[in-house]
């Protein structure tokens, strides 16, 4: 029988983080080149790993979900669920009667009516599924 032990599955846990990462990176800099070159890789790195961990701590944990929450992110600004000018995302992020999906079907919807959005489409992101 085979047996695999715990550090075994946190290598492979790692690892699909760090390809799931690549991939929102690369749809960045697919969709957002601008946004992408000031940035930088860095930049934009970092910008993902803060993206996972609010979008997480709002019960948004499906890969899909989790890159519209980034894209509703470039789209408005970074905090745009502090951001009190826009008490909308907060409600939204904040009604626990929502799943992950329905939360980010209403944020992209409201993120579009704002003047200043610049919203992309998912293209080459899979839908569904979690990490």
């Amino acid at each position: 029988m085979l047996t695999i032990r715990a550090e075994q599955v946190a290598v492979f846990q790692r690892d699909l983080a760090e390809r799931f990462k690549d991939r929102i990176l690369a749809h960045i800099r697919d969709a957002w080149p601008e946004d992408y070159e000031a940035l930088g890789e860095p930049g934009a790195r970092r910008l993902i790993d803060e993206g996972i961990t609010r979008a997480a701590r709002y019960g948004i944990t499906l890969d899909y979900d989790v890159v519209r929450y980034i894209n509703t992110m470039i789209c408005l600004s970074p905090c745009f669920d502090e951001d009190p000018n826009r008490p909308w995302a907060r409600a939204i992020l904040g009604d626990a009667s929502l799943g992950s999906r329905e939360k980010t079907d209403l944020l992209c919807l409201r993120a579009e009516m704002e003047p200043e959005a610049a919203c992309a489409p998912l293209p080459g992101v899979e839908d569904g599924g979690e990490r």
